[in-house]
Order: structure tokens, then sequence, then C-alpha cells
């Protein structure tokens, strides 16, 4: 019987011994590196076709039963025409004024080619899929990405944000408003490869990531390629700085 109650009790230390073992070998890490970089003989794109393959893939559409167009970025103002649920819609500026219209937080908008001004609240984006904020330690298949983004002009807009493009644009993951008091961004994002980019919400601005980006004097920088990313699980990438606002304009 002691022999048996002994062998029963090796087994069960042994056991514990191996699954502790295992777990220490098994556990995921979390990694901090700089970007894995796809080969640039992989990327097909030029700058200019990549921002403008951006704006059209962001086309919005109507979510309300009906949306008021009107003459100025104002709740109050003049009605000139009225949008039907799951119209298409075409921005050409945003005024970064946050506010609030029947109980929907949003941005007034100014539509293409015209003089007039939709709220932001009543639209959604066809092509953007929102990733929620996770802990990277408990969800196996969600790295991390992160950098400073820039803007051609004095401050950050309110209402920038950071978006992450698969590199055969099927999907596009896109963080939170930054907001004008943040130079930094950090992101999660699935496994695969992403073009980086920030934007203006709803506008036709893009900051690249771009060779042109990791070059400290930008006026003596040859090449100005776009650069793909490879994201992969449990790994932080750092350094990927949006500060091209200039090739694809060239």
């Amino acid at each position: 019987m002691r022999k048996i109650l002994f062998l029963i009790l090796a087994f069960i230390i042994s056991t514990l011994n191996c699954y502790s073992f295992k777990g220490s070998i098994e556990t995921p890490k979390y990694k901090f590196k700089k970007p894995i970089e796809l080969n640039s003989s992989m990327i097909k794109i030029s700058n200019k076709e990549f921002v403008n393959k951006i704006l059209e893939s962001n086309i919005y559409h109507v979510i309300a039963t009906k949306l008021n167009i009107r003459d100025s970025p104002l709740a109050n103002s003049k009605i000139i025409g009225i949008l039907k649920y799951g119209t298409k819609v075409k921005i050409s500026d945003n005024t970064c004024f946050e506010s609030e219209f029947e109980n929907k937080k949003g941005y007034w908008l100014k539509l293409e080619n015209k003089q007039s001004y939709i709220f932001s609240g009543f639209i959604e984006s066809l092509k953007t899929e929102k990733i929620e904020t996770i802990d990277l330690l408990l969800n196996e298949g969600i790295g991390s990405i992160s950098g400073s983004i820039s803007y051609p002009s004095s401050g950050i807009p309110a209402c920038i944000q950071t978006c992450a493009v698969q590199t055969d644009f099927k999907k596009q993951y896109c963080s939170e408003i930054n907001g004008e008091k943040y130079k930094d961004y950090k992101m999660n994002l699935p496994d695969g490869n992403y073009f980086i980019y920030s934007r203006v919400l709803f506008g036709k601005l893009i900051g690249l990531y771009s060779e042109l980006s990791k070059c400290e004097n930008k006026s003596n920088c040859k090449n100005e390629k776009i650069i793909a990313i490879q994201v992969n699980s449990f790994s932080e990438y750092e350094k990927i700085d949006l500060t091209d606002y200039y090739s694809y304009l060239k």
C-alpha cells in the first residue's frame, strides 16, 4: 500500500514539474523590436498611387434615415439639402471642432466640390474596421506599433488619427483620435503586413511612413519610397514615425 501511495505521489510531483517547465517555455514574451520592413522590391505601388487609393477607398455612407446638408458648420445653420440613408459621400475638409448634435459627438465636415456641410455623427466609413485596445499579453495574434506624428503646420490638428492598411488593401485599422496635445501614437494590430499613415479624420492630407520619414535631413533624402512593415504577435515595433507629407505631391 505504501509503495502504491509513493508511486502516486511521485507521479503527481513529476506532472507538476513538467507543467511548470512547459509553461515557462511556451508562454509568449512581449518583445520590443525595430520595424520589420518588407523588401522594397515587393512594393509595387508608388507613394502617389497609395495616397490616391486610400482617398478612393475612404468613401462614407449615411447611416441616418436622413441627413441634413447645411450651408455652414453650425447646428442652427440653413438646411440646403437632404441625404437619404445609404447615400455615399466624399469629404474634402474637416473643421476639427468637436461638437455634439442630436446626442451624437462628431465634427462638421465639408462635402467634396460643394460649399456645404454635414455632421460626422451620421456617417460611417465603408472600408474601416476598428479594433479595440486590448491586452497584448492575453490575446494571441495581436502586435503593437508606435511612433511620432508630425504635421506641416504650426501644430497637430485636434482630429488627426493613425491608420494601418493591409498591403492587399482588404482591411484597414484606425486608431482613436490622437488629439492636438499628442504627438505620439500607439495602436494594436493583428498579424500581417501593413502600410502605416496618419490623416486628419475624413480629410485628404496624408502623413506616410516612408524612407523620407527616416531621413534626418529630408532635403538630402534620395529615397522616398513608402515602407510596408510586418507585424507579429506579442511584439511591439517602435519609431514608425509618420512625417512624410511631401513625397506623394511631387
